[in-house]
């Protein structure tokens, strides 16, 4: 159950909050070391910190259903902010952001000295951010042990909403980004799946995935009776299991479908287990959360394979720094790894972080 607060209390907490956005949040803000729009993994974290900044902002403000429902509003208009300026970065990173009528637009791109492989990545990059941006908070909510929300949900629900209409994504020719990516496809001799069928994949995956009805589950339960929902899980013996969460992500050479679920021992150590597949190439992995190595450092090892010879191995080590404040350094090798492949990596990858609790 939230807690009631005086309106002085929630005055102050909101004042605090929009004074102090490099700390004030719901569960914690994380900076990336690099430009926030730079990969995915930094426009990932971009997204989430926003939504957690929001997030901070109108959970003060929750002693009736009116001011409840006012403040998801008030999220998913945030959500969609944090999603389409997400999406349109990944296609090119110094895309103008623009308003008109107070709805966003961004500045068409000049795509013409691409060759046909980094224009299937430069259509799908978009949709793939918002896939990515769910399995993001996905991840951290799983970790604060708590239900995601409406920015999830803007995020996992994006391709299965996606209007396979025209739209002026490029200089000259008028296309969408499905229909971007499966011509790139064509031109590379690949059999390329058309947008209704991408699009009805993408429905069935965020009818089948759990998660995203216990998000929903989760606001309303918000809204009507003020409180948040923990982590579902299932029970499996002394385990605990989370129900799979499967994402579709437009792909090097066909629609990648990856399902990931979440592990409980009965002393509480957590995994993560995903299997997922792209034409006839399998992928299955696994990553273990916060193993101590002591007192201030802990570190999540995770490794995945592919049938196609793919694979990636990690380490991210978590350094406590402060009572409130923590850096994460990711390191990571792989080679036509299919997630890596996503996101436009290959090779060795390091990202560095700063976590910033409230």
């Amino acid at each position: 159950m939230v807690k009631k607060q005086s309106w002085k209390t929630k005055i102050a907490t909101g004042v605090a909050v929009a004074l102090t956005p490099f700390t004030a949040n719901a569960n914690h803000l994380e900076i990336s070391a690099s430009k926030p729009f730079e990969n995915f993994n930094a426009r990932a974290n971009t997204n989430y910190s926003l939504n957690q900044l929001v997030d901070k902002v109108t959970d003060s403000l929750n002693e009736t259903q009116t001011q409840r429902l006012a403040g998801e509003l008030g999220k998913s208009a945030v959500a969609y902010l944090g999603a389409f300026v997400t999406h349109e970065k990944s296609h090119n990173s110094n895309t103008r952001i623009s308003f008109n009528d107070f709805m966003p637009q961004a500045s068409p791109d000049n795509i013409s000295s691409l060759d046909q492989k980094q224009r299937t990545h430069y259509y799908a990059n978009g949709i793939n951010q918002n896939t990515f941006n769910a399995t993001r908070i996905q991840e951290e909510s799983v970790l604060n042990n708590e239900s995601p929300g409406v920015a999830f949900l803007f995020n996992s629900l994006y391709l299965a909403g996606y209007a396979p209409r025209d739209s002026s994504r490029t200089q000259g020719k008028i296309t969408n980004d499905v229909d971007g990516w499966k011509e790139s496809l064509e031109q590379r001799g690949l059999n390329a799946p058309n947008k209704n069928k991408v699009k009805n994949l993408a429905t069935l995956c965020a009818i089948a995935s759990i998660p995203n009805w216990q998000a929903a589950q989760n606001v309303i339960s918000y809204i009507s009776r003020g409180e948040k929902n923990e982590t579902a899980y299932l029970n499996l013996g002394d385990m605990k299991l989370t129900a799979p969460m499967f994402s579709a992500y437009l792909g090097e050479t066909d629609v990648f479908v990856n399902s990931e679920s979440y592990i409980k021992t009965k002393d509480g150590q957590l995994y993560s287990a995903q299997i997922g597949k792209e034409g006839n190439t399998t992928r299955i992995g696994a990553k273990v959360y916060n193993l101590p190595i002591s007192t201030n450092l802990s570190v999540s090892p995770s490794a995945y394979l592919g049938t196609n010879g793919g694979y990636l191995a990690g380490l991210d080590f978590n350094v406590k720094t402060g009572k409130t404040s923590s850096l994460k350094i990711a390191l990571e090798q792989s080679s036509k790894d299919l997630m890596s492949r996503v996101k436009g990596e290959n090779g060795f990858n390091a990202r560095a972080s700063l976590k910033v609790k409230f």
